[in-house]
């Protein structure tokens, strides 16, 4: 019984500590404007963005921009597309995408087609998401700051394991 109470009371400072540590995490990445606020589970959800930015500026901006809180490969013309993907090391992926046309603008798609999700049903590092999503809206805002966005929700499919 007294193994069970020494187990319990490391674990929870365990889980205590990595709170802490998260949380200054997030702290610091929104103090140095890398991350924004999102609504929670903001990766289920599509972001339209309707701008006059063209894909050729959209995708040499991406080429200069700083994406060193994501920790993500990048791949240019995706699938033979006008399409961005964005892999992560942190197992979920990305992808911004020519959507359509609106008028004399452009609609850009961004949303994550896929990742893996921690034991409790979270993707790893929500905060890379984050910084990477904000580091695209704040690319199409420098080239645009006329830009608009929609979010969506999408239909999400998911896979259980069993063992």
């Amino acid at each position: 019984m007294l193994l069970f109470w020494i187990l319990m009371i490391v674990f929870v400072g365990i889980a205590v500590i990595v709170g802490v540590v998260k949380f200054k995490e997030t702290k610091s990445m929104a103090a140095d404007g890398k991350i924004i606020n999102r609504k929670s589970m903001f990766w289920e959800d599509a972001e339209l963005f309707t701008t006059t930015a063209t894909y050729e500026q959209l995708k040499s901006a991406v080429k200069d921009g700083d994406f060193s809180s994501s920790s993500v490969d990048i791949y240019y013309d995706a699938d033979g597309q006008k399409a961005i993907l964005f892999k992560s090391n942190h197992a979920w992926n990305a992808k911004i995408e020519l959507f359509g046309e609106q008028g004399d603008k452009n609609v850009f798609r961004l949303y994550f087609p896929a990742w893996k999700t921690q034991k409790y049903g979270t993707p790893y590092n929500i905060n890379s998401m984050n910084a990477m999503v904000t580091s695209i809206e704040k690319i199409l805002l420098s080239i645009d700051p006329a830009t608009t966005v929609e979010t969506s929700k999408m239909e999400v499919k998911t896979k259980t394991k069993f063992f």
